[in-house]
């Protein structure tokens, strides 16, 4: 957008100076003709210029995409779930489904964020990987329209047996489409073998150790838990990230939500999902369209202290026991708090109150 301002700006400037130029040295006739021809001129320059930030979705929400592709949400059609439903998966790790595990953690990744994948598999996802299998972790990931980048994935999903690949653009707006794929893929691959199902994010720390000893303890069915809250409304100014148009819900409120950076299901709920998004609605609000799909279900989100959909300090052992998730966690970040978790006890950190 700052390119075309100033081109903007430049081209109002050049034409001004004309502008005056030919108003200072022409007769009352040439001027009247000149005025006329330059207003024209500059009815044209603004036009362009308007149709050219429609074309680009100046005011959708392309920015919010970490990947390259952009997303123009006022041309997209209201599509469904359902045409996924029969497509064919790139690659993905069917051996993480070979034994029973009591949690699943569908890690959302984009495509390009390798370090942050590489970063978990060194820190907490190594207790995705332990010999008691209590959990597996599977990254999530699109396409890219870098075709290298693509090539890359692949292999580094032919070394490490832990990503699923979905057919489908690395892209913010299909974040809704990557959560309710690895929902589909566990159904079919994972069915009978999950006692609970996790969505996250490659940005956040998970306490996996803890959370799966909170997890033997909890209800094993209908439990749907996380940071959440309710009753929200929509927003609808379209500069914010989380704009929604009434076509695309007209309703006041939201039902209760869990925030898209970490929730917990019991399976059952996940089936329920998967089972009854078909007739809703599609919304790219990833968080929101699962709470669409539960409330109709009649299972309502509890929030559990411990989930946080922000930055946590973990700088001690008694810091890491009260924490599940922590969001918004750089590389580095990651490394330093896996670090410090080293020095914990494993007493200190499965211990937990229900």
């Amino acid at each position: 957008m700052r390119k075309w301002i100033l081109k903007f700006s430049f081209t109002s400037v050049l034409n001004m100076n004309i502008y005056n130029y030919l108003l200072h040295n022409m007769h009352s006739k040439q001027k009247l003709i000149s005025i006329v021809k330059m207003t024209l001129l500059f009815g044209v320059i603004f036009g362009l210029l308007r149709l050219s930030f429609n074309l680009v979705g100046f005011k959708k929400i392309d920015h919010h995409s970490k990947a390259s592709v952009k997303y123009l949400d006022v041309f997209k059609r209201l599509y469904n779930i359902q045409q996924f439903r029969n497509e064919t998966i790139a690659t993905f790790p069917g051996a993480l489904c070979d034994t029973n595990v009591t949690l699943f953690v569908f890690i959302v990744s984009a495509s390009q964020n390798i370090l942050a994948r590489e970063a978990i598999r060194n820190t907490w996802g190594t207790k995705c990987t332990n010999s008691h299998k209590d959990a597996r972790c599977v990254f999530v990931v699109g396409r890219s329209r870098n075709e290298l980048l693509n090539r890359y994935i692949l292999e580094e999903s032919d070394v490490n047996r832990d990503i699923l690949i979905v057919p489908f653009y690395d892209v913010y707006s299909n974040l809704t489409y990557k959560t309710m794929f690895a929902l589909q893929w566990s159904k079919r691959y994972c069915n009978g073998k999950i006692k609970f199902f996790m969505k996250t994010d490659d940005d956040m720390f998970v306490s996996v150790r803890r959370l799966t000893a909170y997890l033997n303890n909890a209800p094993k069915k209908r439990l749907f838990i996380g940071k959440c809250w309710g009753l929200a409304k929509p927003i609808r100014n379209w500069s914010s990230k989380w704009y929604v148009t009434f076509k695309q819900y007209n309703h006041t409120y939201y039902p209760k939500i869990c925030s898209g950076t970490g929730y917990v299901m019991s399976y059952d709920v996940a089936l329920s999902v998967v089972q009854i998004s078909s007739t809703v609605p599609y919304l790219y609000l990833e968080d929101v369209f699962v709470a669409i799909c539960a409330n109709r279900q009649g299972i309502i989100p509890k929030n559990v202290s411990g989930f946080h959909n922000s930055k946590i300090a973990l700088k001690s052992c008694k810091d890491v026991h009260k924490v599940f998730t922590s969001h918004g966690l750089s590389v580095s970040e990651m490394y330093k708090v896996w670090k410090k978790i080293g020095t914990c006890s494993p007493t200190e950190i499965d211990e937990y109150k229900q």
